[in-house]
């Protein structure tokens, strides 16, 4: 798998637990565990980590995007990863 999958997995699943919202959370991690090997789904529970306790993402372009997105869609993302 890419970096890019690993960052965007993280910062879903980063963006999910800021918002409460904790079905989507779960999901995220189960759909990671399927598409990821378990060191690099390790190395997303890191970087989720990481990101907890510094403050450095919330400047970042690619999680601006991510949040309002998440925000404003988590239904159907949960719908989604419910049914695939």
């Amino acid at each position: 798998m890419s970096i890019s999958l690993i960052k965007f997995l993280s910062y879903s699943i980063f963006i999910a637990e800021q918002q409460n919202n904790n079905i989507l959370v779960l999901l995220l991690k189960d759909y990671a565990r399927t598409r990821v090997t378990k060191m690099q789904f390790l190395f997303i529970l890191m970087l989720i980590v990481s990101y907890r306790e510094r403050a450095l993402l919330i400047d970042n372009k690619l999680y601006k995007i991510l949040f309002l997105y998440i925000d404003t869609y988590a239904d159907s993302i949960c719908r989604t990863l419910i049914l695939s």
